[in-house]
């Protein structure tokens, strides 16, 4: 083999793991900030329910 050719190397088993590691913390931050942006439309939800319902409890 020449030292202009390239050797093609697969990875190794540690390799793979880490990779796969990489891949379930990505995918688990992902599911976390769309349950964050789920959590903080709630909030919003219920802070306007609340005021709408405190407002018109109050204007009777």
């Amino acid at each position: 083999m020449s030292p202009s050719e390239v050797l093609i190397v697969r990875p190794s088993m540690l390799e793979r793991r880490a990779m796969e590691r990489e891949a379930i913390e990505r995918r688990q931050n992902a599911e976390h900030e769309k349950w964050k942006r789920y959590q903080d439309e709630r909030h919003d939800w219920e802070w306007e329910r609340d005021r709408t319902i405190w407002k018109d409890g109050n204007e009777e």
